[in-house]
């Protein structure tokens, strides 16, 4: 039987093996006290904090809600004006295939004007531009339209008052005579004459109705008088040759028959002016119904 020295040291402990079973105390002891120390959530504390989030939502939406109430109102009413201002500045809109029709057609009337083909369906009547008149009618004082006179345009017939004479005619707005619709003092003038108008005339001779007035083809010279553009004279430009005997000349551009304040260009050139006598030219543009009147000017020809 051996003993040890006592001076032998001792063997230290040696380590437990896998197989070795653990100790008790050391299966109670966790390897992770912390983890074993959380607790695991709560299922309630977090239902209570989304009842609560939901209880914060509607409490401002509540709150506010007429706010939100206004400010959808106001978001409709700028739409619908939007929408309104859209439609005002274009009434007459239509489908987008409407538009590319017109757009088609406007296109192909340009094209037409550029080849030079004709840009107004032909005139085949004089009375599809002119108003018609009754029947001619001669010199008298205080006679009234739509008795003694049937309504419409009628031209004077130069020539056919006094050669002594200067014609001279007045037209008034109904029977009071009070009101002067109108004047004229030369041959060739044009009078549109309505229902209860009331007329002198007075050395101007016959007045016939303004479409049998109208040559065959337009004329390219005028001289005093009224000219419907188009009809009695080609449209283009005018140069004077001026009347070297006349005291003025006195020239006026209609837009219409009436002649009675629509005007578009006019010249009032006195023998003493120092123009009288230069070099004039007007323009007469192809236009419906545009008529120019020449007192006393001479004689107009067209240069283009």
């Amino acid at each position: 039987m051996s003993t040890a020295r006592p001076d032998e040291p001792m063997p230290p402990d040696a380590p437990e093996s896998a197989d070795s079973p653990a100790s008790p105390d050391s299966a109670a002891s966790p390897a992770c006290p912390d983890a074993a120390a959380s607790p695991a959530p709560d299922a309630d504390a977090e239902l209570g904090v989304g009842a609560a989030e939901t209880s914060s939502s509607r409490g401002f939406l509540e709150e506010y809600r007429w706010g939100l109430a206004v400010i959808g109102g106001l978001s409709l009413l700028l739409v619908l004006l939007v929408g309104g201002l859209i439609l005002t500045a274009n009434p007459h809109r239509g489908t987008p295939a409407q538009e590319a029709d017109d757009q088609g057609a406007s296109r192909e009337g340009r094209a037409v004007d550029l080849l030079g083909a004709e840009a107004r369906p032909e005139k085949t009547a004089h009375e599809d531009l002119l108003p018609a008149g009754g029947e001619a009618f001669s010199d008298g004082e205080g006679l009234v339209v739509g008795e003694d006179i049937a309504p419409g345009a009628y031209r004077q017939d130069p020539g056919s008052g006094p050669t002594d004479a200067t014609c001279f005619y007045v037209i008034y707005a109904d029977a009071s005579e009070t009101t002067v619709r109108r004047t004229g003092a030369d041959d060739r003038g044009i009078a549109v004459l309505e229902d209860g108008e009331v007329v002198d005339s007075v050395d101007c001779g016959d007045w016939l109705p303004l479409e049998d007035t109208v040559p065959e083809r337009p004329e390219t010279q005028f001289g005093t008088g009224m000219h419907v553009v188009g009809e009695h004279v080609e449209p283009g430009t005018y140069e004077l040759d001026w009347d070297e005997d006349t005291m003025l000349c006195w020239w006026d551009i209609f837009r219409d028959l009436r002649g009675d304040g629509h005007i578009l260009d006019s010249g009032f050139i006195p023998r003493d002016a120092p123009e009288f006598g230069e070099p004039l030219q007007i323009t007469l543009g192809d236009q419906e119904q545009l008529v120019v009147s020449s007192e006393s000017c001479g004689t107009w020809t067209k240069v283009r």
